[in-house]
């Protein structure tokens, strides 16, 4: 019974990354502008690398160390809500986040490989696809996020800059919507901007064709 529930468990480990994912991309926005006193968003997000290295299929004693760094990563954040002043803020948060770019990059890379390369569709499969978008348009809110840090005119928007902001631009420039009330300022802005749009664009296509493809070879073998 144990060895059933075990292969269960290993054969959807992407359902649980998919909701917490979902989770912070509704909280994200109005938790954003609430300039709470506890990183939530951050302690989300550090259940979802928990996840994210789940389906990475690590060595134990790997995953461990990358749950201890994701951790690290988390407390450096809950000091930013403790620093007096401003700059503290930034510096701490600049490192938090830098790392997180890294981090997410590596595992988007890796997860993508597992889900293109297998051979066989189920429904983990399909939230896998979706929880690789979904961290696509975190990854780049990040990178917009460090280039604000450098260049506080690097966005226009039509109201008050926030993380919230970003978070939006981020998945409006994924999708390809762009309602016009945000765009790019700086060049290299610019150019991570239209490297998103191209991104989310060739991601789908290509995601869609493969699993279109799989279930054509899968029917044309029943016959």
């Amino acid at each position: 019974m144990k060895l059933i529930k075990w292969k269960m468990h290993a054969e959807n480990r992407y359902i649980h990354l998919l909701i917490t994912l979902i989770i912070i991309f509704i909280l994200t926005p109005y938790v954003g502008e609430m300039h709470l006193n506890f990183p939530i968003i951050s302690l989300i997000f550090l259940i979802a690398i928990i996840f994210i290295l789940r389906t990475l299929e690590l060595d134990k004693k790997l995953f461990f160390l990358l749950v201890a760094v994701g951790s690290l990563i988390f407390f450096s954040e809950f000091l930013t809500t403790m620093c007096t002043t401003v700059a503290c803020r930034q510096d701490l948060s600049l490192v938090s986040w830098s790392i997180y770019a890294v981090f997410l990059a590596i595992a988007i890379f890796i997860m993508g490989y597992k889900i293109f390369s297998s051979s066989k569709i189920t429904g983990d499969t399909i939230m896998g696809g979706i929880s690789v978008y979904l961290l696509l348009g975190y990854f780049w809110t990040i990178l917009y996020y460090l280039i604000y840090r450098f260049d506080i005119n690097a966005f226009s928007f039509s109201g008050r800059m926030s993380h919230a902001y970003l978070f939006y631009f981020s998945f409006t420039t994924l999708t390809t919507l762009g309602y016009g009330d945000a765009y790019p300022v700086n060049k290299l802005a610019m150019v991570l901007t239209s490297l998103e749009a191209m991104t989310g664009q060739v991601y789908l296509a290509v995601f869609v064709a493969r699993l279109v493809g799989l279930h054509v070879i899968k029917h044309s073998a029943q016959k």
